[in-house]
This record gives C-alpha cells, structure tokens and sequence, in this order.
C-alpha cells in the first residue's frame, strides 16, 4: 500500500544556543492519526440564577504520532445548525459558560425558553495546519433561558487593566467562526500602555495568547502563540487600537490606532472636532450634541480626513457621506468594534445622563435595540425616570421585551413611549398571562420577582413572564412594515385591527415619506406578505411576494383586505367605498436615478451622489405611451477594491449578481457583487424597462 507522507517542521528543543539551533523533521502518517475522544456531557439546563456557573468539557486527546501542539474546538448542533463553543484550545479540558451556551442555544439554534432542545457535541483536533479529525458526536439536551444575542469573546489583558480579567476589555469573534476576534481597546493616555498585555480565550489563565518577543513598534501585524508567549508590547504610541485576532493564522493585526475619535461639521463647523469620550460598557465612543437646525457630521480620527466615517448610520464606511442629523439634542454613540458594521446611534433619552460603567458584550446588529426611540419601562425601579434611562424593550417575534427585570417588593411601573408621558400605559398586574392595557391607567404594582416583560402598544397588551419561562405566542395580526421601521429591524411592525364588519385590516392616521417603501405582512413574519404598486385613493392589486410599494408623502387611512388581496390607501377620513380604479402614472426611464451602492460608496439611497451616479446616454422606445423600452446610462469612473461589495441601483430597485449581466469585471457573489479585482472603471449599464421597472440589466466595465 502507497503511503502518502506529510512533513511537520517543528522548533529545535529549548535551551540550545542560537548558533546550533536547527530545524527537526518528522513525519506522520494520516491513516494513523487516533481521534480526539469527547468524555459524555450531562444534560444542561440554563436558568437566570446560574448563567455564570460553567460546564466543563473534558476529553481523550488526539495522537497524531508527533510530538507537537494539537489544538481542539467544540460544535454544538441541531437541526442541521452548528455553532462553535470554542477553537484553538490545547490541552484535554476546557470550561464553557453557560451565559454562553445559553446564548448560542437560545438564539441560534432557536431552542425556545424552557425547552429541552437535542443538541451534540463534536469535537476537533488538529495540527496548526492541515486536516480536522473528530470526535463521535456526543448526545445531549440543553434546555436554555431567554436571552439577548451576544458575540464570542476573548479577553484583552494587560497593564492597562492592572491585569485583571474583570476589568479587562474584549474582543469579539463577530463571524462566529471561531476564528478573528475583533474590536477597540483603549490602552489609556499614560504609561500603562507600555506595560504589555496578552489575550485570553476565557476570562482566566487557562489558556493564552501571547508575543514572540520581536520589538517592532505599531506593525501592521505580529505572530501570537498559544503558550510560553511574551507579553505583547509592540503597541505602545496611540491610546485606542482597533485589533483583529486570528485563532487559526496565529496573527494579531492593527487595523487602526488612534489617541481620538471626534465629531465634525455640526451647526456648519467643519473646522472643530467634538471629542468623544470612551465608555468600556459596550466600548464605544459617545458625546452629547445640541443640533439646532437641520445639519450634517462625520466622525474622524485624530482631527484629520485621513480615516473618516460616514454614510448609512447602519453601516459607516471610511469616506462615506456626509450624515444628516435633524434639530435636537442626542447622545450619540459611535461602535466600531466590528468593521464590517460601524454604526452611530443618536439616543435622544440619554442626553446630559451619566453613562453607564462597566464591560459588558455588544449586542448584535441582527438582533436591533430600540435605543433613540420607542417604548420603555418607568417607574419606582428608576424614581420615575429621575435616576436614569427607561429601561429598554427590545424588538422580538411581535413583542417588544425587556428580559430579566428585578423588581422588587413595593415596585410600581408603567410603560411610556419615548422617555414622556404623553402616550402610556397602565393597568392591572398578573403573572404569565396576558394583560390588557388601559391607556393612561394605574400604575402596575406587581410581586416581588424578574420578569420577562413584553408589550405589544397596539393590541393593546403586555405579559410579566416569570423570567425564562416561554414567551408568548406572536400576536397574530396583520401589519405594515417598510423603511420607515428598518423593516421590522428597529420596532414593532404597524398594527393593524380587524374592523367590526371583519373584511378589513385597519390602520389609521398612517405618516408616510417620498420614496419610501411598504409592504403588508402576517405575524411579524415574511412567511406571509403582500406587496404592489402604491396608488392613493384606489384600489390596489396585491401579490403574495410582490413588489414593495413605494410611497408618496403624506398621512393615510390603511384597509388592507387579505381575501380580497386588495389594500386602499386613502386620504384621512376617506374609507374603501371612496376608492377609484388606480391611474398608474408611467415613468420615462431618461429621468431616474441609476448608480451602484455598495461597501465603498455608501449603502443607502441617495449615498450615491451626483459625481458617483450614472448619466443618462440613449433610449429606444418601444411604447410612447409607457416609455417602453431599452435604456442606456453609463458612470464615467466607478473605483472599487478588492472584494467590495456593491449592487446597481435602478430608481430604488436593487440589482444584484443574481438580477444582471456583467462583463469586463470578475465579480463573485449570490446576492451582493463581489469585486474580484481592484481599479476604476467606466461603466455602460442598459436594461429593459416597461414603464415602472428595470429588467435584463448588463452592465459593462472597461478599464
């Protein structure tokens, strides 16, 4: 039999002098390779009162027939969903949070609360390089306890921090690969910062990463090992480092480093930085703004353009446009801890408050918080709201929720939108069971316990769960979404209510923009949705799936008829036996916006701008009267990077890899295009157009 055979280079022993110091050889063969063994786990149950307790996994280790470090991580799966608990660990024990589980369990495995969900545990070994050998799955139930999404994390731990794990700062692994950890830390203004750190896996000595020793100030990146590391001290000359950790290329890389991050162009002042102060709960940065009239703003580091944020508040790039901000006064969060979703926040409730201390992980950006707007949680928990912020309610399957809420005997609470009291709610407390709302009632005096707390302001209605019981079943109602929420992403979508007659779903007094887009859906859900073409004062056809509607500003009443698949949208006051047929106004393709969003020009309508949009060159019409017909535009220099990411644009439609030809450029993607190579390009788009809507798009780049 032909043996195939793979070479290891390993390090000279230690102690030998650097003039003998060589390099060993040493083969091992694959077929011979003995797997890891992963020890039985016992079923785990997550409640609120021992998150913070761990559960110790422990194993047989894996022989490759070499003397070299093997390096181990840990899958959890169900229903053909895996998560990672953990990579690059040596050694045959390691100690999983339950916070942990609990998060990957409840959150993306979607084992719902209080639930015994069947999950395995598969366990990996491998050399730095090279194949993956695994253990035999091991079977388990883990019944988890609602929970907030958050990241996995290591610990950043130095001097900076007098080296102490609970004062330390994170990195996070945002992929949830296991493999680049990634976020700011801030060294301090004075010395500290030159006495050297390392990075831990776990929030104890376990395990590390350290240097090699080399001396280079600020590299791009330096080596890590896994044991017998220095400390790391090559990052001394700026206060705050922007780091990315590989776990698997063994690297640490500088993506930024900086003494300030500040906010220009308020009020029309480009000239000034206001400096934003640091806050290690959540890390990011923050300042209080008194806007005054309409105005815009960027963020830059250091006072200077060289590094600066702008464009889509959801996702800032570097270069990015200018920001608009509206009158008012906000506290205005920048986190940049994970580079593929910078994003600002203007929270008009923390304004002049002392901001929270402490480290705590970030949210993800999948999982939206409410924080400049909506409803919040007021009462003897927070004297009222004169010793701090409502506490906030978190959008969830048509609720909004705020988990694990200690109130304690004597609590009297109600529920208030936007920090005042013009709109609230009271009523009657009862534990787990739903509680119907009076607008303007008692104050809810509840028993002593934490709570599960959801409202839904527009049934009207709310549940005290015991915390970590199961939520409640998602309302079952129709409702509007669109852009004007985020798409459900930064609140509930607009309920509607079933009139006395049940053949319309109703929503009055409805507030929409130019340009936006709606669409009706089925329990906050898009298993169910119509969509169409918007008419105001008409009868609009709906599809399952159709198309968004695009909006005319203005204040609406809202029928939608699910039997019917018709919706009217009708001027204050009108009602469906007011409607007319639709006059569907077509549009001459020669006057609309054609240009490319994407990662290096901004992701929002119109963050292309003038210079960055295509200009229209030719038409062959086809039909007068809807000018059908073939159009032709082209963007005299588009620049894109390597592996940027960008759509074409077509009034408002999204024209991605999987909707257009492309020629002259290698793009990859399903969805997004993916640039394969970098340069400026002259581009030439056409499409077809029927009046309303773009198809058999191409777009051609020249060099």
């Amino acid at each position: 039999m032909k043996i195939t055979k793979y070479i290891v280079m390993l390090a000279a022993a230690v102690g030998m002098t650097a003039a003998c110091q060589k390099e060993e050889f040493v083969t091992f063969n694959p077929e011979d390779v003995v797997a890891p063994v992963l020890h039985a786990v016992e079923d785990i149950v997550v409640t609120v009162d021992n998150k913070s307790e761990a559960v110790t996994f422990t194993w047989d280790a894996a022989d490759f027939g070499v003397k070299t470090q093997v390096y181990y991580s840990l899958d959890m799966a169900k229903g053909g969903k895996t998560v990672n608990l953990f990579s690059g660990v040596s050694g045959t024990s390691m100690n999983v949070s339950l916070d942990n589980i609990n998060n990957k369990a409840f959150n993306d495995l979607e084992i719902p609360s209080g639930e015994a969900g069947d999950v395995t545990f598969t366990l990996g070994a491998k050399l730095n390089v090279g194949e993956t050998y695994y253990a035999a799955p091991v079977a388990a139930k883990v019944t988890p306890t609602a929970a907030e999404k958050v990241y996995p994390n290591v610990w950043v731990i130095g001097n900076y921090c007098g080296w102490a794990h609970d004062a330390s700062l994170y990195l996070w692994n945002f992929a949830e690969d296991g493999d680049v950890f990634m976020g700011v830390v801030d060294f301090g203004a004075g010395d500290e910062k030159t006495g050297g750190f390392k990075i831990t896996p776990e929030g104890n000595w376990n395990a590390e990463f350290g240097g090699t020793g080399t001396a280079d100030v600020d590299p791009a990146s330096i080596p890590v090992v896994t044991s017998g590391g220095s400390d790391i001290k090559n990052f001394t000359t700026m206060r705050f480092y922007h780091f990315s950790l590989s776990t698997t290329a063994l690297t640490l890389s500088k993506n930024y480093a900086f003494n300030q991050v500040g906010i220009i162009g308020l009020n029309g002042d480009w000239e000034n930085d206001i400096v934003m102060e640091y806050s290690k709960n959540k890390q990011r940065f923050y300042a209080d703004i008194d806007v005054a009239a309409a105005t815009e703003m960027k963020f830059r580091m250091d006072a200077d353009w060289a590094v600066n944020f702008g464009g889509d508040i959801k996702a800032l790039s570097n270069g990015g446009d200018n920001i608009p901000v509206e009158p008012g006064q906000y506290r205005v969060y920048l986190d940049m801890n994970n580079l593929g979703a910078i994003t600002c926040t203007f929270d008009e409730r923390m304004y002049g408050k002392e901001e929270e201390v402490g480290g705590s992980e970030p949210e993800n950006p999948d999982t939206p918080v409410v924080e400049n707007k909506g409803w919040g949680i007021v009462g003897t928990i927070n004297e009222w709201g004169g010793a701090g912020a409502d506490v906030d309610m978190k959008v969830g399957a048509g609720w909004l929720v705020a988990a694990g809420v200690e109130l304690p005997e004597g609590s009297e609470i109600k529920f208030r939108l936007d920090g005042g009291w013009d709109v609230n709610f009271g009523g009657t407390f009862a534990a787990d069971t739903e509680i119907a709302l009076v607008a303007g009632g008692d104050n809810f005096k509840p028993a002593a316990g934490t709570y599960d707390i959801y409202l839904n302001p527009d049934i009207p209605a709310a549940y005290f769960m015991t915390a970590g019981a199961e939520a409640p079943a998602t309302p079952q109602t129709w409702g509007i979404v669109g852009t004007t929420n985020n798409w459900g992403g930064d609140d509930l979508d607009m309920g509607m209510k079933l009139d006395e007659e049940g053949k319309y779903w109703v929503r009055k007094g409805v507030a929409l923009p130019d340009g936006g887009e709606i669409k009706f859906r089925f329990a906050h859900d898009w298993g169910v949705n119509f969509g169409g073409t918007f008419a105001v004062d008409a009868v609009i056809e709906l599809a399952d799936g159709g198309d968004n509607l695009k909006t005319v500003a203005g204040t609406y009443d809202i029928y939608l008829d699910v039997e019917g698949a018709k919706a009217f949208i009708m001027t204050e006051g009108k009602t469906p036996a007011d409607a007319g047929e639709a006059v569907v106004t077509y549009i001459d393709a020669s006057d609309i916006n054609v240009g490319f969003s994407g990662s290096a020009i901004g992701w929002d309508d119109p963050s292309f701008d003038t210079n960055d949009r295509a200009s229209f060159v030719s038409k062959e019409v086809t039909d007068e009267a809807t000018f059908a017909g073939t159009y032709t535009y082209e963007l005299a220099a588009l620049t894109v990077a390597e592996n940027d990411e960008f759509k074409i644009r077509i009034n408002g439609d999204w024209i991605g890899a999987t909707g257009a030809t492309v020629e002259g450029l290698a793009v990859t993607g399903e969805d997004n295009f993916v640039a394969g190579e970098a340069g400026t390009y002259k581009v030439t788009i056409t499409f077809a157009w029927d009046g309303l809507k773009p198809s058999d798009v191409k777009a051609v780049f020249a060099k």
